[in-house]
Order: structure tokens, then C-alpha cells, then sequence
């Protein structure tokens, strides 16, 4: 938790992966759900859709639409749980909370709960690698 706090103290392009997702989530004061009662849906690397609304840096990569993701965790974000100065911006079908956003709009913060590096399709790494890298090159020294 230490490392996230101090990355997010610095004015430079943040991207949580799974775990990470979670971590940015805890160090903006936010909750996890322990373990998802449905954990089986989300283990083991299922295929699932994910529906992105609002934010800027997903819909801006994806539009308002729904992307094919990968998922293999038993955690969650607490959709009551959402740390201070974030915005909830992909869900699950079932509600479990895929992606949030940092409200300040001049950084990049994204949290993804699934795994882009491992998603079947290219394109998809190359848009949300490619815009994190673009972000981080961007911060001024």
C-alpha cells in the first residue's frame, strides 16, 4: 500500500491490473468485498463481458460499449466501498465493479480488474498499454 501512496503522491500516470486495481481503490480510503460469493464466475481466467459508463480514459479508448475481459480474482472493489476522488466506470454483469477512474483530469489513474495482458485480443493491449505509456511519457520532469 505503501508504493501506490507514494505513486499517487507523485504527478506521474498511474495503472492498477487486478490486485492493483484493488490497492488504488484501499489507498484513496475505499473497501474491498472480501471474497465474491459468485468467485467461480471470475476465476480461473473466464471470459466475460464488461459494460464501460462515464469516465474519460476508458470510453475515450472503447466508447460506451462492452469489451470482452479476463478474469481470475475473488475480490472486488465494495460497490459501497469506493475511495475518495474515484469514479466507478466499467461493471461486470453482475454488478462487480471492472474499472475505476481518478476524477482529476489533468493525470492518468485507471484501475482494471481484469488482466489486459493476457486479453485474447491485441488491439485491446495495444489501446490501453499504449495510452497508459503515452500518459506516463506526457508527465512533466
Amino acid at each position: 500500500r505503501l508504493l501506490a501512496e507514494a505513486a499517487l503522491a507523485r504527478p506521474i500516470a498511474v495503472l492498477g491490473i487486478c490486485g492493483g486495481h484493488q490497492l488504488l481503490n484501499l489507498a484513496h480510503g475505499g473497501k474491498l468485498l472480501q471474497h465474491l460469493p459468485h468467485a467461480e464466475a471470475h476465476g480461473g481466467g473466464t471470459i466475460h463481458a464488461v459494460t464501460i459508463r462515464g469516465g474519460r480514459i476508458l470510453r475515450g479508448l472503447f466508447g460506451e460499449s462492452r469489451i470482452e475481459v479476463n478474469s481470475s480474482h475473488h475480490q472486488a472493489v465494495a460497490p459501497d466501498g469506493l475511495g475518495r476522488g474515484l469514479a466507478a466506470v466499467a461493471f461486470a454483469d453482475d454488478g462487480t465493479l471492472e474499472a475505476l477512474e481518478g476524477e482529476d483530469h489533468r493525470r492518468f489513474l485507471l484501475g482494471v480488474q481484469w488482466h489486459p495482458e493476457r486479453c485474447r485480443n491485441p488491439a485491446h493491449r495495444r489501446k490501453l498499454f499504449g495510452a497508459f505509456v503515452q500518459a506516463a511519457q506526457a508527465v512533466p520532469a
